[in-house]
C-alpha cells in the first residue's frame, strides 16, 4: 500500500514564531517533497523565506487558507530525522522558537530571505566553468553591479531556477552572502539651514529684504536666522521656527527661492566628551 499523498506541510521559518507554519503542498511537488527539505515561502506579502520541512500531512486547516509552498529549495533533505528532533529538544530545554535555533543551527547560504544580498567576488577567468543559462545572466548583471538582492534574483531567473543558480554560484565560490540585516542604532539626523552664499555680499542682502517685505513671515524667518547666526553658519531648522513662529511651509518658501539652504547631519544620541584633564591619583 503507498504512503498518502502529503498536501500540506509544517515549515519552520528562521524568525522568533511561536509555532511551525502550515503551507499547502503543489501537486508538482508532492511526490518529491521531503521532511528535512528547505522550501522557498511567502510571508507578510512579498517576504519571501527558505523554510525547512518540519512534518508533512493531509490534514486541511480550518480556520485559515494556507498559502502554496513556491519552490522545492534541495533535491534530497538536508535535516535528517534526528537532527530535527534535536532542535525540538534545544527549543524546549531553552525556552526558544524553532526559528531561534534554525538561525543558530544552519550556515547563512541556507537560510536565505529577501534581504540577503549575494556580493560578486569571481574570478577574472569564469568562462572554464559549466555555467547553466540563468546563472549566465546573472554573472552579466553581477559584473555590473556587483550585488544583487535575492529577491531581485528571483525576479531575473524565476522561482525554479533560483536554487540552482545560486547552488552553482557558492560551488564555483563566485559570490558571498550577506545577511540583510538592519542595523541596531540609527544615529539622530537633525537639519540644519544655512544662508545661501549668493546673499553674503550686503548689496544682495538689502535686495533679499526689500524683495521680502511683502512677505513678512518671510521676512521674519530672516531676521530669526541672524539673530541666532552670531557665531555659526548652520542654524537648526526646529530652533530657527521657534524663535520666527513660522512653519515649515513658509520656510521651505525661501528654500525653493534659493534663499536658504538645508543640510542633514549626523546627530550622537550618546555623545562622548573627551576629559582633557587628568586628576591625581592618590594611592593609600
Amino acid at each position: 500500500m503507498s504512503a498518502p499523498v502529503p498536501k500540506f506541510a509544517e515549515i519552520i521559518l528562521p524568525l522568533k514564531l511561536p509555532n511551525t507554519l502550515t503551507y499547502a503542498v503543489p501537486m508538482e511537488l508532492q511526490a518529491t517533497i521531503s521532511v528535512g527539505m528547505r522550501v522557498e515561502v511567502a510571508l507578510k506579502g512579498n517576504k519571501y523565506y527558505a523554510g525547512i520541512v518540519a512534518a508533512l500531512h493531509d490534514i486541511t486547516p480550518q480556520q485559515y487558507k494556507v498559502q502554496l509552498i513556491r519552490a522545492l529549495l534541495d533535491q534530497k533533505p538536508i535535516l535528517s530525522t534526528e537532527q530535527l528532533q534535536f532542535w525540538h529538544w534545544v527549543a524546549q530545554y531553552y525556552v526558544s522558537s524553532l526559528g531561534d535555533v534554525m538561525n543558530a543551527a544552519l550556515p547563512a547560504h541556507l537560510k536565505l530571505s529577501n534581504e540577503t544580498r549575494l556580493e560578486w567576488v569571481g574570478h577574472e577567468d569564469d568562462s572554464r566553468y559549466d555555467w547553466s543559462e540563468k546563472t549566465l545572466e546573472s554573472i552579466a548583471i553581477l559584473k555590473v553591479r556587483k550585488e544583487i538582492t535575492l529577491s531581485e534574483l528571483r525576479q531575473l531567473v524565476g522561482a525554479k531556477a533560483l536554487p540552482i543558480v545560486i547552488q552553482e554560484l557558492i560551488d564555483n565560490e563566485c559570490v558571498y552572502l550577506c545577511e540583510g540585516l538592519e542595523p541596531t542604532y540609527r544615529p539622530k539626523v537633525e537639519k540644519l539651514i544655512r544662508l545661501n552664499a549668493d546673499y553674503a555680499e550686503e548689496e544682495a542682502l538689502h535686495k533679499l529684504f526689500d524683495q521680502l517685505n511683502r512677505a513678512p513671515k518671510q521676512l521674519e524667518l530672516l531676521m530669526a536666522y541672524f539673530h541666532i547666526d552670531k557665531q555659526k553658519n548652520l542654524v537648526p531648522v526646529k530652533e530657527l521656527l521657534q524663535k520666527s513662529k513660522a512653519n515649515a511651509s513658509q520656510l521651505k518658501s525661501l528654500v525653493d527661492k534659493g534663499v536658504f539652504e538645508i543640510e542633514e547631519q549626523n546627530i550622537d544620541r550618546l555623545p562622548f566628551k573627551l576629559q582633557t584633564t587628568l586628576s591625581k591619583v592618590v594611592l593609600s
